[in-house]
């Protein structure tokens, strides 16, 4: 069937001459004398094979827009006929189609020629489109992604590239640089290889292993290839691309398992050894080393006879070849006791070991792994534990109080002899509950010193008393609590309890009580009849006075008799014997003195604290003050003011008392020298100060103030 041509021309008779020419080379010709013609024919008409278009068709289309609203339809070969050869109109329509501009009435060879050309290119074209669309899907459908780059700038990429990449879309990847893809640790080699084939046009045919980012930051192994291609006019390079994240990823796994091992085989705190199936040696790590005194590099391949020679440490016969034993039962083998292994150099190590079999994955055996360990230091260390205790022992042994050791359940870990021999018929005691075998109770007992220890972590301690059998009394025993913690984390782990027979110290304690509660009462009546001793002295001195009268005044006398005796009654009404509260006995005995010398009122101001003093200190003290209160009854007070007498008293950082006491009324006389007094009150209280090791001030006005510094130790 001939080729079937369109010819558009808008003059009807050169339509028909180049139609009669057109057709005696054997091509069928159709003819439209408009663009929307030629337009609506190719839409119509599959036959269509090229089109000749005129440029100026007169009205509507001119010839561009027919050819590009054709090629919009179809893609045919089209060649522009026209009488124009400007530049302009040229580039115009080489713009459009690249199949040939022929100039009219250039001659009937010009355009047979240009219509062979056309369908040669055409055809070539074609054969071109479907090549690239037979290479296209191939790539599209290919499961490895493959993608193409030119001046390192990201072209195309077919769904699996996309995928590698973890784009959603092209667009995301497409005119980025293919180095942004890639790791760039990898950057030098990529640019190498890529510069390479660009200059030579060859592709390199090495595959390399390259790290891939993909656009999350994420980063996977791959194994790269390329070759040159030409991709729209440009050269670019075409790479094959294979994951091998999960390979690389195993290969790193296995490298950092022997990596992993060889360290942990490095740093292993005993000795590690391994042998083939004839018992040669394979591999050490630097402790074997260390303690045969050979080196891997000597020792690989020789005998582990040769290296590792051991004995029995008391016969000196030497030990079983341990290989040998596991080759023989195909299980694991341990050391006897006391073995000793002789390094290269003589010396000798205590060890312990043990010898297991290395089989495939078959279960076959294909070598012996020996490990062992320097134990020198930890048989010297038992050795020294064991003497440590049999030490203790001998020392617990010859205390004569009872020794016992308890868990953290008062369980009975530990007993010594008086203990054992104290509770003889519940042996044995350890394993027991202390509360059961001392005291053959079920709770624990109230009081508990070891339970208290428990929880407060402290030492406690307390008397309880026990039965014990074939006594006929119960006995008193003192229990101390120590806590037992270990060393290192300070946790409790128990407590060691002492336990002591104070049965006679806690009789003669009992006695001694009796004495001193039986010497009380005796002191105590002892008060009260001197008290009332004294009240009838002092009764008879009054009585005396009256009798008298004017004659002799005894009144002085009388109330230092005063004084003492309500020292005595105070210490009869106390629970002490030896102690008195001062501030009470300074307001009874200025009460008394007031009462007893004056008729008017006398407010006390008695500022003295909770002090109390032994009674003698407390006697010498009462005296002073008497003294000075008679002393302010009859030389002081004045009618115009308020009798008032103030008593102060404090202690003071220096151990000594400072006791200050003033009246109202008059001043102290000026010429009283208070260090040689001429009354006997005040040279009482000047010997009575001196015996509390004091001193005494005072100041005369404009009232009387007795400053006072007093030891009132006995």
């Amino acid at each position: 069937m001939p080729k079937k041509i369109l010819l558009v021309e808008d003059q009807a008779i050169l339509a028909m001459t180049e139609s009669k020419m057109i057709e005696k080379y054997g091509y069928s010709v159709e003819t439209a004398l408009t663009g929307e013609k030629a337009v609506s024919i190719v839409e119509k008409d599959s036959d269509i094979d090229l089109v000749l278009m005129d440029i100026n068709l007169g009205h509507g289309m001119d010839g561009t827009e027919a050819a590009r609203a054709i090629l919009q339809k179809r893609s045919l070969p089209i060649i522009f006929l026209s009488s124009y050869t400007d530049p302009e109109v040229v580039e115009k329509t080489e713009s459009i189609t690249a199949y040939g501009y022929v100039v009219k009435n250039t001659g009937e060879t010009v355009l047979i020629n240009a219509i062979k050309m056309a369908f040669r290119l055409h055809a070539s074209f074609k054969n071109e489109q479907e090549s690239e669309a037979r290479f296209r899907s191939m790539v599209e459908h290919s499961p490895d992604p493959m993608f193409i780059h030119t001046d390192f700038i990201l072209v195309y990429l077919n769904p699996a590239s996309r995928r590698l990449f973890g784009a959603s879309s092209n667009e995301e990847v497409l005119d980025t640089s293919i180095l942004d893809r890639i790791d760039p640790a990898y950057h030098r080699e990529a640019i190498d290889r890529i510069n390479t084939m660009v200059k030579s046009h060859r592709p390199i045919s090495k595959r390399i292993e390259q790290e891939y980012i993909r656009l999350d930051g994420s980063r996977v192994w791959v194994e790269v290839s390329g070759i040159p291609i030409y991709f729209k006019g440009e050269l670019g390079i075409l790479t094959t691309v294979r994951e091998i994240h999960e390979r690389k990823l195993r290969e790193q796994q296995i490298q950092e398992s022997r990596e992993s091992l060889r360290i942990t085989l490095n740093s292993i705190g005993d000795g590690v050894i391994s042998t083939d199936i004839q018992g040669n040696v394979v591999r050490m790590n630097p402790i074997a080393e260390e303690l045969t005194g050979w080196t891997i590099r000597e020792a690989k391949g020789k005998k582990l006879a040769e290296i590792f020679q051991i004995q029995n440490a008391f016969s000196r016969e030497t030990s079983p070849n341990p290989v040998a034993r596991v080759m023989e039962t195909g299980e694991t083998v341990g050391l006897s006791n006391h073995t000793i292994l002789i390094s290269r150099t003589g010396q000798e190590h205590q060890i312990a070991d043990s010898a297991a079999p290395i089989k495939d994955s078959s279960g076959i055996i294909s070598g012996v792994v020996l490990v062992f360990r320097d134990v020198t230091e930890e048989y010297r260390k038992n050795r020294e534990l064991r003497e440590s205790r049999d030490y203790l022992n001998a020392v617990l042994s010859s205390i004569q109080d009872g020794v016992s050791v308890l868990d953290t359940n008062l369980n009975i870990t530990y007993v010594n002899p008086v203990m054992e021999k104290r509770h003889r018929h519940m042996m044995p005691l350890v394993g027991k509950k202390c509360h059961y075998a001392y005291h053959y109770s079920d709770q624990i007992c109230n009081p508990c010193p070891s339970q208290r220890c428990l929880l407060s972590g402290k030492t406690e301690k307390d008397v309880i008393q026990v039965s014990s059998e074939g006594e006929k009394e119960p006995e008193w025993v003192e229990v101390y609590s120590y806590p037992l913690r270990d060393h290192e984390t300070g946790r409790m782990q128990g407590v060691i309890e002492f336990v002591r027979n104070i049965t006679e110290r806690k009789k003669a304690e009992d006695r001694l009580i009796d004495a001193v509660e039986e010497k009380e009462l005796l002191m105590k009546e002892l008060n009260h009849r001197v008290k009332n001793n004294l009240a009838i002295i002092s009764s008879l001195l009054q009585i005396e006075t009256a009798r008298l009268g004017s004659q002799l005044d005894l009144s002085d006398i009388i109330s230092r008799i005063d004084a003492i005796r309500i020292i005595h009654e105070k210490l009869y009404q106390s629970d002490k014997i030896t102690h008195i509260q001062l501030g009470d006995y300074i307001q009874d005995l200025l009460e008394m003195v007031f009462s007893s010398f004056s008729d008017r009122p006398i407010r006390i101001d008695n500022r003295i604290g909770n002090i109390t003093v032994k009674t003698k200190p407390a006697v010498s003290l009462g005296l002073i003050v008497n003294e000075i209160a008679v002393n302010a009854i009859k030389h002081g007070f004045t009618t115009d003011k308020e009798a008032v007498f103030s008593v102060s008293l404090e202690e003071n950082a220096d151990s000594y008392y400072y006791m200050t006491l003033s009246n109202t009324g008059r001043p102290f006389p000026e010429d009283v020298d208070i260090h040689n007094p001429a009354s006997l009150g005040l040279q009482l209280v000047g010997t009575l100060v001196e015996q509390l090791n004091g001193s005494l001030e005072i100041q005369k006005s404009p009232q009387p103030v007795f400053r006072l510094k007093l030891s009132l130790k006995d």
